[in-house]
């Protein structure tokens, strides 16, 4: 790279007319001027007046301008190997000089969203970047910090999470600023592919995939009881996309997908709540609609998700349940085109105490004759249950393990569903509470495994939001509201209680001062 800004360069100039010609008020004065314009024009040309060839060439001028914001204007794409060439046209039509000061990259980038994203996400207070050179010239070392990350990240151009970055490690004695707000400075670096998963997503939501249509399906067999007791998931995800990210679990993906591709019927996931079971159900679903090169077995199959309580809801005998389950296996089966998934499994197969029917004789013949695909997912101990009252059924059941998550596994899981928590919840969460959920959801959440314990953690924080923030202390004060284990820093009074604490046992203890002192460092130590 060629570390050498040119503000005069053809891209720097067309990035500050793009800067001044986007403004949304101008762009809508010139569509309605050149309407108005037009039609006043037209109707003087009409009269034989001159003036209304004035008016039609303002028109013209109107129109050109506009179509040269949206057709060259808007996008600038980067090009070549300089500075000036691979900025983000907005920061590089901020910049005033060729040769500007650290400040002065920080004052044309500060008011990007890339520059709120890092401020909220990762606590970076503004006034940070005040330690910024003020030197002109210091923008250079600036430029050199962007390109050691760009390279290192694979990066097209400066995109402004990119240049917050390299202006954040432009910073003398960063790492000990980072460490009060308990941040390293990788945290930060890796703020810069989140902020890219986070525009990928936005993308992805903004275009209009094509599926195929819905006669598609309608060539099928009729299947009523499926439509009220059964939820669609395919046809959701065709409807409303499906936006999360399952890199975690494409091994896991890609083994159902070859299972049912080479004649097995049946796939088991098999781990403890909060691993992800559902979410690779989801994503099996999506791979069978977006897949063009997918076996035909099971391109565009429909995967049908059965609620255990739901059709349970629905019964008030065990006969009655056995009646609707052998419809629902005798709508799919006529279908072709159904994958049913039976989420807590074993309810079906007599375990678990919301269930007082064994279901086994019914589903055995259909696992035996493959006739209907079926997905289920049970935990590890309800798996061995199975496997123990019943071998016959479980040797037929294609069994796949999933794993808790580890912290950067989890981390990444919850970076991408917090975009979901927080349009739903009228939130924001700090990397910090990320990391804090994991912590303590590890520690304090038993009944669920990683990611899932995290991100309960997460939902349980919200409602303690301060100004809209959720951060590591609001998940402390969550985890300590709903355990009445302290967590946080200990408060004005309660030091002053620790600290006098001898005095406050022995109003109650008497002539017991060695073990009144032990008592009391211990409680100290404890808290």
């Amino acid at each position: 790279m060629e570390a050498k800004l040119n503000i005069k360069s053809p891209r720097a100039a067309k990035a500050r007319y793009s800067q001044k010609l986007g403004n949304k008020l101008l762009q809508s004065s010139l569509v309605l001027f050149g309407v108005v314009f037009f039609i006043a024009g037209l109707g003087l040309v009409l009269t034989s007046s001159s003036a209304g060839y004035l008016l039609l060439s303002i028109t013209i001028i109107c129109f050109m301008l506009r179509s040269w914001y949206q057709g060259e204007l808007k996008y600038l794409a980067p090009s070549g190997q300089s500075v000036d060439g691979l900025l983000a046209q907005d920061t590089l039509a901020r910049l005033k000089s060729s040769s500007p000061s650290a400040e002065e990259v920080w004052q044309a980038t500060g008011k990007s969203e890339a520059s709120f994203f890092f401020q909220n996400r990762f606590m970076v207070h503004s006034s940070i970047f005040g330690y910024l050179s003020k030197e002109p010239g210091s923008g250079q070392v600036v430029w050199q910090k962007a390109e050691e990350l760009r390279a290192k990240h694979g990066k097209p151009s400066f995109d402004n999470g990119l240049l917050v970055v390299a202006l954040l490690k432009s910073i003398p004695n960063i790492e000990q600023m980072l460490r009060q707000i308990q941040l390293e400075f990788k945290d930060i670096e890796d703020g810069i592919e989140w902020l890219a998963h986070i525009e990928a997503k936005r993308r992805l939501a903004a275009q209009k995939r094509h599926f195929g249509g819905w006669a598609r399906d309608f060539t099928f067999g009729y299947t009523p009881l499926l439509r009220y007791l059964g939820h669609y998931i395919s046809q959701e995800i065709q409807t409303y996309g499906f936006f999360t990210d399952t890199s975690r679990h494409q091994n896991v993906v890609e083994q159902m997908v070859q299972g049912m591709s080479t004649g097995n019927s049946t796939v088991t996931l098999v781990g403890d709540i909060g691993v992800g079971k559902t979410t690779c159900v989801y994503a099996f679903a999506d791979r069978l609609i977006e897949d063009k090169a997918l076996s035909k077995k099971i391109k565009y199959n429909q995967v049908v998700s059965l609620d255990a309580p739901s059709i349970l809801a629905q019964t008030k005998n065990p006969g009655e349940l056995e009646g609707i389950i052998l419809r629902l296996l005798k709508e799919a089966g006529k279908a072709k085109n159904i994958i049913l998934f039976f989420d807590d499994a074993h309810v079906f197969f007599g375990g678990g105490e919301a269930s007082s029917v064994d279901l086994s004789n019914i589903l055995q013949p259909v696992l035996e004759s493959g006739s209907v695909r079926l997905i289920f997912a049970m935990t590890s101990r309800d798996w061995q249950t199975l496997s123990t009252k019943n071998p016959s059924i479980a040797s037929q059941l294609q069994s796949i393990r999933m794993q808790p998550a580890n912290e950067p596994e989890t981390i990444e899981v919850l970076r991408d569903q917090v975009m979901f928590l927080e349009y739903e919840r009228k939130v924001l969460f700090s990397y910090q509470a990320l990391r804090e959920a994991f912590k303590l959801g590890s520690r304090y959440v038993d009944s669920q495994a990683m990611p899932g314990a995290a991100l309960s953690v997460l939902k349980g924080a919200t409602p303690l939001a301060r100004d809209g923030y959720v951060t590591d202390d609001v998940v402390k004060q969550s985890i300590e509201s709903s355990t009445g284990v302290k967590l946080q820093h200990v408060g004005g009074d309660e030091t002053k209680t620790l600290l006098n604490l001898e005095d406050e046992l022995h109003k109650f203890v008497i002539n017991q001062k060695r073990a009144v002192g032990v008592i009391a460092n211990a409680l100290r130590r404890s808290r």
